[in-house]
């Protein structure tokens, strides 16, 4: 059985640097798993901090709006967004690149984004969320917790 990604959705990679190389690559520098440990006093200001993101969209059924947002999670209840792009409509956009995936003829439509975050001020434990927002319905592409640690864990 041929199990195809649910679209619309999507998936975000934190990382330290974004790289554009001259062959049409993108080199991602210091990735993270999920978490980043911070063995630091706080308040602390990470000085720099990416977000690699690809929005995955069925060409068949498009939205009419499409945005991608980063969010920090302080708690349940307090959420500030600190990244948010928009898209054009999609009926303005030129026709997109079709491209056959997983092995059959399903087409996909992916939008990708590099995202350097301004300057980070870390004042407690947090999460940032990397949210797709595909007609008004928020999906969830990737997290990052960040947390103050006095050791760092063994790897």
């Amino acid at each position: 059985m041929i199990i195809h990604p649910t679209t619309p959705g999507g998936y975000a990679i934190f990382c330290d640097d974004i790289r554009d190389e001259i062959n049409g690559k993108t080199t991602l520098v210091g990735t993270y798993n999920g978490e980043m440990f911070l063995q630091a006093s706080l308040p602390a200001t990470i000085p720099q901090l990416c977000c690699f993101a690809t929005i995955i969209i069925d060409p068949h059924a498009l939205p009419k709006q499409v945005s991608f947002e980063i969010q920090k999670h302080l708690s349940s209840d307090k959420v500030e967004t600190i990244v948010q792009i928009g898209v054009p409509p999609i009926e303005e956009m030129p026709e997109p690149e079709y491209r056959p995936g997983f092995g059959d003829e399903k087409k996909i439509f992916g939008m990708k984004f590099s995202v350097r975050m301004p300057l980070l001020s870390i004042d407690r434990d947090m999460t940032l969320r990397a949210v797709a927002i595909v007609d008004e319905n928020q999906h969830r592409i990737g997290s990052l917790t960040v947390r103050q640690v006095e050791k760092l864990p063994a790897t």
